[in-house]
This record gives structure tokens, sequence and C-alpha cells, in this order.
């Protein structure tokens, strides 16, 4: 009993035992064999796979058949190809028995995948038949893709692919057939698979049926490869109509129950297409929905062809040559995305750009433009040199983008260029990291009349440049409606008298149109103007100034000589419309206007909003009695202004008798600082409580919202009726003040 227990009970498990230990130990012991032996194996597998690959690809291009399962078997040779690279080489210490044991496994695994795949490779049968000119597949044949509905590569193409999803989906007879149309390279086979993985993952239909035309289809193996789909069985018949007929009867015995639903693909559909020819009639049966994708034989007929938005797109060699009516292009797309354009694009572009009068497109490269005809263009949106075209809509008809990178040594613009210039009715110049570019004095004839049609300016890190505009230039600046000056390390003004001018000194200078002004990152910028001249900006609503630290004041005080205040205006610009004040980062900025009261200074603009952040040597933020502000004034927002100590300052000794009463739009006041910075006070009131009388703002629907160090006022009545400030003096006995002084300063601080 004893031995027969032995025999079939303990002698069992210490072999089984023995075994695993065994062969766990040989992983240890055993390490480097098994790695070696495993490179070994690779470098068969890799020369396989080659052999593979290069059989593959001739019978790609003498279009021959490709067994199935070669794509899938190649691809797992890449998985395993980075397992075998993962696992360390056989240099592994003799101490390192953890990561000894860990490489023989792994190798020992990659080894036994990889004889795997030699076996499943010998398995693949070549037929090197003759590729069919057209086919059909079951549901059983699908091509992976992503899960998610569209996709990466579909982001530009959301909307079409939810449309036709949601028309797969509608049960009923309106929606029968969908069609995805469009040019050769656009994604429309890839917008099929994923559309067709979408609906079998969802169990939408009961039959999927693939048909590939092509050019040339022959209709008599579709026809077959159907049967086989619906069926499981080929058909008999020899003829075309014959074998139409069988399949009709197939669909309706398939459908005759009513609850059955099946989904014809036709891809790549090049001519009309016949529907009785593969089983079907019109109008199609109940429970069939036919999806195809169709090109455009050579769209020979195309008068508009619109790209806008497709990202990254490849399109075909051929394509543009064919499109022989084509009048409209419009390939716009979104910031850092474009449409690629090879050289043979580009040849066939130049070509048929004779014809265009319509054209939206991005070209990278100056010398794209050579041999580009622009004569008969009337509406165009092009941007020239490696930047980007906004997406959102714009509104000029004609407008042209000019980037001027740094390695652009030639004058500004060619006669091509000056072909679209003189067409556009938008002009963005922008110069960007010009190291050369000392001076802005327009020499060739192209780059003067450029002036003409600018609107959109903007000039980034061109270090050696010291004055941007003469004086002169200015009068040519008509339609500048935007001027953007970044990183520019040595520029002292914008415009600048040179010297040998004629009239130069004291002259008049008139941006008419200029809205939007942003000055940043400018260490040694001084002013804008010459001292002497009269600026008018009458359209500046939007001023944004960041890290200019050689400027102490935004507006001049005249009272001032001190050669320390250095002002960004000079005492003669005007800028009566200026809505939007944004200040950052201006660490030597003491005051934004002078801060006697602003009934002696005759610039006050309309502000609506102001910002001022991080200049902690600002004490002044408005004038005294800033009454005139306060008219349009409606947000305010003070971030780290440790300095600042209160908003607005109040003298009453600057009224007399007479009653001032002033409606103010105020609704925002944010205050934020640091937790060693005193409280900044909304106001402050100079000249006594007994001799006058003040009432500050109407609080009604005022709220006081801490935020941390922060103190936010907000109004939060939505009623129509202005907030008002109220002042009045009397002139009589002046009684009794804190301090016994007549006349002595006594100040009322105040939050709302």
């Amino acid at each position: 009993m004893e031995q027969m227990l032995y025999d079939q009970v303990v002698a069992p498990v210490v072999k089984f035992m023995t075994s695993h230990i065994m062969k766990h130990l040989g992983y240890v012991i055993c390490s480097t064999k098994h790695v070696t032996s495993m490179r070994e194996k690779m470098s068969r597998l890799v020369a396989t796979s080659t052999d593979v690959m290069d059989h593959k690809n001739r019978n790609k291009i003498n279009d021959k058949e490709i067994p199935a399962g070669v794509e899938a078997w190649l691809g797992e040779v890449e998985k395993v190809k980075d397992q075998v690279q993962s696992i360390p080489n056989d240099d592994i210490g003799c101490l390192h028995m953890k990561n000894r044991y860990r490489a023989g496994r792994n190798a020992s695994k990659a080894t036994m995948r990889i004889q795997e795949l030699i076996t499943e490779n010998s398995e693949i049968t070549w037929t090197d038949a003759p590729l069919a000119t057209g086919r059909a597949t079951s549901s059983t044949t699908s091509t992976p893709l992503s899960s998610s509905p569209g996709g990466d590569d579909f982001k530009s193409r959301d909307v079409p692919f939810n449309d036709a999803l949601k028309l797969l989906q509608q049960d009923d007879n309106k929606s029968q057939v969908i069609a995805l149309c469009g040019m050769g390279g656009v994604g429309k086979t890839t917008m099929m698979e994923q559309l067709k993985k979408v609906a079998e993952d969802k169990k939408m239909f009961d039959f999927f049926v693939k048909v590939t035309l092509g050019r040339n289809p022959n209709m008599l193996s579709i026809q077959n490869d159907i049967a086989v789909c619906i069926g499981g069985e080929g058909l008999r018949e020899e003829t075309v109509t014959a074998r139409a007929d069988s399949l009709r009867t197939k669909f309706e015995k398939t459908l005759e129950d009513g609850k059955k639903k099946i989904l014809v693909i036709l891809d790549d559909v090049w001519e009309k297409v016949d529907i009785k020819d593969i089983g079907l009639t019109s109008p199609l049966p109940k429970g069939v929905k036919l999806l195809l994708t169709s090109t455009i034989g050579n769209l020979r007929k195309l008068k508009l062809l619109d790209l806008t938005g497709c990202v990254d797109l490849h399109i075909d060699d051929g394509v543009f040559k064919n499109l022989v009516k084509l009048e409209e292009l419009y390939m716009r797309c979104s910031r850092r995305k474009r449409i690629h354009l090879t050289d043979a694009n580009l040849e066939e572009l130049k070509m048929l750009s004779c014809q265009l009068c319509a054209l939206e497109v991005e070209f990278y490269d100056m010398n794209h433009l050579k041999d580009l005809s622009f004569e008969k263009l009337d509406k165009f949106k092009i941007s020239i040199g490696g930047g980007y075209f906004e997406y959102q809509t714009i509104s000029f008809k004609t407008r042209l983008v000019l980037n001027l990178m740094a390695d652009h040594r030639s004058g500004l613009v060619d006669d091509k260029i000056h072909e679209l210039v003189k067409k556009s009715e938008s002009l963005l110049l922008s110069m960007k990291h010009m190291s050369g570019l000392e001076d802005f004095v327009p020499v060739n004839p192209y780059d003067q009349s450029l002036f003409l049609y600018l609107r959109d300016f903007s000039v980034d890190g061109c270090d050696k440049l010291k004055y941007l505009f003469p004086t002169h230039v200015t009068r040519g600046l008509r339609k500048l409606e935007r001027l953007t000056i970044w990183s520019c390390s040595v520029l002292e003004a914008v415009v600048h008298d040179y010297n040998g001018e004629i009239n130069g000194k004291g002259e008049m200078i008139i941006f008419e149109e200029l809205k939007y002004l942003s000055l940043g990152c400018l260490p040694k910028l001084v002013r804008l103007f010459p001292v002497d001249s009269v600026v008018e900006l009458p359209q500046l609503v939007e001023l944004k100034v960041d890290r200019l630290p050689s400027i102490t004041s935004i507006y001049p005080d005249n009272k001032n000589t001190s050669a320390l205040q250095q002002a960004l205006f000079n005492s003669q610009v005007r800028t009566l419309e200026l809505k939007d004040l944004c200040i950052d980062g201006m660490k030597n900025l003491k005051q934004i206007w002078p801060s006697s009261s602003e009934e002696e200074f005759d610039n006050i603009p309309m502000l609506r909003d102001v910002s001022v952040v991080e200049c902690r040597k600002l004490v002044n933020l408005f004038p005294t009695n800033p009454m005139r502000l306060l008219k349009h004034l409606e947000e305010i927002k003070i971030v780290e202004c440790s300095r600042l100590r209160e908003i607005f300052n109040i003298d009453l000794e600057c009224f007399v008798e007479v009653e001032q009463v002033i409606n103010i739009s105020l609704r925002y006041i944010c205050v934020r600082r640091w937790n060693n910075e005193e409280e900044c006070h909304v106001w402050s009131i100079k000249g006594g409580e007994r001799n006058s009388s003040f009432h500050d703002f109407d609080t009604t629907g005022w709220v006081r919202k801490p935020y941390g160090l922060d103190a936010i006022y907000e109004k939060t009545s939505h009623q129509p009726s202005p907030n008002l400030i109220r002042l009045r003096r009397e002139i009589g006995n002046m009684g009794e003040v804190p301090s016994g002084q007549v006349g002595a300063d006594t100040r009322l601080k105040g939050k709302l």
C-alpha cells in the first residue's frame, strides 16, 4: 500500500516540482544561452520577414493577389522585434540573480513566439494570381481601425462622418443611399471603413457586403463574390443578366421575414453603376442600405473645389491636372496645420492658376510662387512664407499674409508678390527674427508701394532694428489697423526723424485707421514718436504694453521737467477713442497720466477697461478728479501693484459751489495683492469733511467678494440706471478741522 501511494501520488508530485524548479533555475543558470538562442532565431525571422515584405511589394506593384494573413503576420513580427529589443544582452553579472532570471525567462518565451511565426509563415500560400479588378468581401473581413468614431485623422471631418453615421442608423426608407464623394486621396475609403467598423461594433446590420469596383470592374467576378457573402456559395450562371436574377432571389429570401438588415458598400465608384447587376432593385428593398464612395471620373466639369479644414491632407499627383474647368479653389487650414503640396502638385497648380478667379492657399516657400498666374484672381486669401493663415471667417474679399523670416535677404516683395499686393484689400506683413534688418527705409519701389495696402504689421525678434518707420513712410500707412512690435532688443522709437529728412521736425503724423497697438519686450524703447511731432491716433481703441523698462509714464506730465521722466507718448499725441488699456510687467512705471487734475489734462480717452499687472512702482493710476474717465469706465483690474494706495483721488478744493453730478458705468473692480502689501483703497478724498459734502458711489447692488488676498467689487444689479457720483462744495463758515489749522489737508479713505 505504501509503495502504491508513493508511486501514484508522491512520485508524480516530486517529479512535477523538480521539473518546475529546474525549469526556473534554468532561466538563471542558462540565461546567456536563452538570450543567444533568441537572437539567432530572431535573425532568421528578420530575414524571412524581409523576403515576405519584398514579395508583398512586388505583388502590389504588379496587381497580384497578396494572401490575407500577410499584413497581420508582418505586424506580429514588428511586435516581437520590440519585445526582443527590450531584453538585455548576455552581459548580466552572475550575482544579479533577479535580472538573469527575468532575462532568461523572457528570452525563452520570445524564442517560442519567434518559432511560431516562422511556422505560420511556412503555412502561408502565395498564388501570385492576377488581382481581380472588382471584388466583394463579407463582414468577416474588416480593417482594424481606431475604436473612436472619426479618430485623430478625422478631426476636420467629424461633421460628414457623423452625418453619414446618423443616416445609417435611421430605420426608414428615406435614407437608404449614402454617398461619400470627393477627389482621390481625400480619405473617402478610410472614412467608409471607419463607418463600417462602427456599424459592425454596434450590430446595426446582419450582413455586410463590401464591393470594390475600381475603373474597370469585372462584374462576373463581383457577382460571384456577393453570392458567397450572402449565401455561402458561388453562382453557376455564366452571364451577367442571369447572375443578377440569381442574386436578386438571394436578397429576397434573406429579407423575406422583414427582420434582416443588409449594408451593401460600393467602394471606388468611377462610372454609373446599374444596381440591378448586383441583384438590387430600385427603389431598394426594405432592410437594405447602400453606402458608396465615388471619385470624381476626371473631375473635368468641376468648377469649385473646397478643401477648407482638411488637416494634413495629401493630394494625389495628377488630380489638379484634370480640373480643366476649375474656377475656385479653397485650401485654407488651421494654425500649425496645412495641406501638403508635393512638387508635382505645385507644377499642376501653376498650370491651373491661369484659370482661377478665387484661391485660398498657404505657400510655405516664396519660390512656390514662381510661374503662378494671378491675372484672373478677384477673390483670394493667400499666405506666403512659413507662417499660418487663421481659420476664422475673414470679412475681406482679398487678403494676403506675407511672412518674412530670418533667411530673407532681398527686398520685401518682388514683382510676383506685388501683383497680389495691388489686389489686396487686407495685407498682413510679419517680420520675424530678421537679425540683419537695421532699419525699415524702403528702397525697392515695390516695397514703398507695399505700405499703401498694409493693414496688419507684426515685427518680432529683429535684434538690430533701432527705428521702425521714418516719418515720411507714415504718410503711406493709410490703411494700417494693427501694429505689433515684440522682442526687438535695440529698438528706441517706432517713428523717427532721420537725419536729412525734409520738414521732418514737428511734422504731423496721422495713423488714420490704427485700432490696435501692442508693444512688448523692448528694453531700449524710450518713446513712440518724435518729441515735437503732433500725432493723431483717431481710431486707436486698444493699447497693450508689456515689459518696457525704460518707460516711467504712458502720458507725459508737462509740469515735470525732470530728465528722469520717460513717457511713451509725447504731449501732442491724441488718443481720444482709447477704450481698452492693458499694462503688464512695467517695472519702472510710476504713473499712467500726470497726477494733476484732469481739468488740466485735455487728452482724456473714453476708457472702458483698464488692466494693470505687476507694476510695482506705480503710485498713480488716474489723474486727480477723474470725472470724465468715469463716464465710460466699466472694469478695473489691478494685480501686484504694491505702491498703489488708492484708485481714485478726489480733491474737493478744486470744485466751486456749482454742484457736479456724474453718471458712471463702473461695474467691476478687482485688486489682487501679496501678503505683505498694504491694502489699496477704492477712493481717497482730500479737502476735509466739515467744509464740503461728498456722496460716493451709489452702492446699491455692489458686492465685495473676498478671494484669498484679492478684493473684488462687482455690480450685481442689472438695472439700466447708472451709478452716480455727486460732488458739492459750499462757500461759508469753514468750521473747525481736526488738526486745528484752517486749510489743513484732511483725507478720507474708503471702500465700497
